[in-house]
């Protein structure tokens, strides 16, 4: 009874076996995912904040001045990235993300140190992203303790205050509450699983039921079946887009500084796109188990990972930095955080419009390359 009972459970796994040796993409997905995703975590999860962009405006131009730069350019921490001889270009620098902290030394700061007295410098951090920040803040006031240790070793000693009086200001997210950091990238991330799990089974549902041969008979062009099965999607998405962000408003209490306009055509370039490359997924897979997976594995990883939603891109890898610009999430993401936080206008946002739009229409075209040959046939 017992051998019986053996036989019977070796040859279903001989069977199971079989089936998934058969399976040539699902085996290889096996195998290949874990190594990709030790690979992608190892490089990318990484919780050091290095080469914070920093710029600079001196307006005193003295060796002492020259001495505090030089205490920051000598920091791993920083970057310095511009020096600049106005305020609205540090404004700018803000705006555009080039740097997320802003140092400003004053005309008088050599002779308040040579006269005994404090010589005040201001910082101006960057608040969108409260994590980084915060570490910023840190990684300031311990230069600017050692800057001052060695000011009074090296000169008279004082009666009152340290040499150097530290001027904080925190832009766009003055609290650094990480809630409005968080919420707008969520938007993004959220949008493009869902965009993405939706449609991934559109094709791949075709090919199991055997409807294709359906399509197969109609005089459709490819891109008509691929818009045809985006539209329906797209208004749940849109729909989506309005639930979320009258919950991250009204609920979450994330403040809306910019255009509810520009923020609505980022939405519509952005989940087109998604849609499309659900449609691509479905078709490459044929099968709804794989597209699914598949679709997880293409949206949730990269659009976490290398968006700059939870790490900065600028810390990794220089391989996966060049990875993330195929990411659309982190477009978007960029936008939210603009719109949302900075309130800032088309003119420090078109760069990331251009690149969304141009992977939507890309993404849309090796969708319609999936739709199967007899279609394009049918055109001709």
């Amino acid at each position: 009874m017992r051998a019986d009972r053996l036989r019977r459970i070796g040859a279903i796994a001989h069977i199971e076996t079989l089936m998934i040796l058969r399976d040539k993409r699902s085996l290889g997905l096996a195998f290949i995912l874990p190594l990709f995703l030790l690979i992608l975590f190892g490089s990318t999860l990484s919780y050091d904040v290095t080469n914070i962009p920093l710029a600079i405006w001196d307006q005193d131009h003295t060796p002492a001045s020259r001495a505090l730069i030089s205490a920051f350019e000598g920091s791993p921490y920083y970057h310095i990235v511009a020096i600049r001889d106005g305020y609205p270009e540090l404004v700018r620098d803000l705006d555009r993300n080039k740097a997320l902290v802003v140092m400003i030394i004053p005309p008088d700061f050599a002779k308040r140190l040579n006269r005994r007295q404090e010589a005040q410098v201001q910082f101006i951090l960057d608040g969108s992203d409260s994590t980084t920040a915060g570490i910023s803040l840190g990684y300031i006031q311990g230069i600017m303790e050692r800057q001052n240790l060695s000011l009074r070793q090296a000169g008279p000693q004082r009666r009152g205050g340290l040499p150097l009086d530290l001027a904080v200001r925190v832009w766009f997210n003055p609290e650094m509450e990480s809630r409005n950091f968080i919420v707008p990238g969520l938007i993004a991330i959220i949008l493009m699983i869902i965009a993405a799990l939706l449609t991934s089974l559109t094709l791949a549902r075709e090919w199991e039921s055997g409807t294709m041969e359906t399509l197969l008979s109609l005089p459709l062009r490819p891109i008509e079946v691929v818009f045809g099965k985006i539209i329906p999607y797209f208004v749940i998405g849109m729909i989506n887009v309005t639930i979320l962000l009258l919950a991250s408003r009204f609920i979450s209490h994330i403040p809306m500084r910019g255009s509810i306009t520009l923020l609505y055509l980022f939405a519509v370039i952005f989940t087109v796109g998604v849609l499309g490359l659900g449609i691509f997924i479905s078709g490459v897979a044929k099968r709804q188990t794989l597209a699914t997976q598949l679709a997880l594995i293409t949206t949730m990883l990269p659009a976490q990972l290398l968006s700059g939603f939870i790490f900065p891109i600028r810390n990794m890898a220089l391989i996966l930095q060049g990875v993330s610009y195929l990411v659309p999430a982190r477009y978007f993401i960029q936008a939210l955080k603009g719109i949302f936080l900075k309130g800032i206008g088309i003119s420090v946002l078109y760069p990331s419009l251009l690149l969304l739009t141009a992977f939507a229409c890309f993404i849309v075209w090796l969708a319609a390359r999936q739709i199967p040959r007899q279609i394009k046939e049918k055109r001709r």
